[in-house]
């Protein structure tokens, strides 16, 4: 009996913690550092070429993964408007995106 409450505690605290560490706040500042080589590649692209790329790999980019999974790049549906973002809310609790619309990092929480 004793060990099985030994182990209901243990199981009990483990899913505590992992709950406590669930949303993990984000250093933003490292994360924008990672995503400006992104937004400048696209921008150079996007001058280059009268338009922006359809994906990471048109303008010779990989995707790269952060702590809050991969970064990811999106084209409006003009065609000419574009974007990228880290983050999910429903795991990580924000998304960082940057929007050629705004020209700046957006934290939204």
């Amino acid at each position: 009996m004793l060990i099985r409450l030994a182990s209901l505690l243990v199981v009990l605290l483990t899913l505590g913690c992992a709950e406590e560490y669930k949303y993990k706040e984000p250093d933003w500042e490292q994360l924008k550092r990672q995503g400006d080589p992104l937004v400048a590649a696209i921008q150079d692209f996007e001058q280059q070429h009268g338009r922006p790329p359809k994906s990471f790999e048109e303008c010779g980019l990989a995707a790269p993964k952060s702590l809050f999974g991969p970064w990811r790049y999106y084209v409006g549906e003009d065609g000419s408007s574009w974007g990228i973002s880290v983050g999910h809310y429903e795991r990580d609790g924000f998304v960082l995106y940057w929007d050629d619309s705004f020209g700046e990092w957006m934290e939204d929480q």
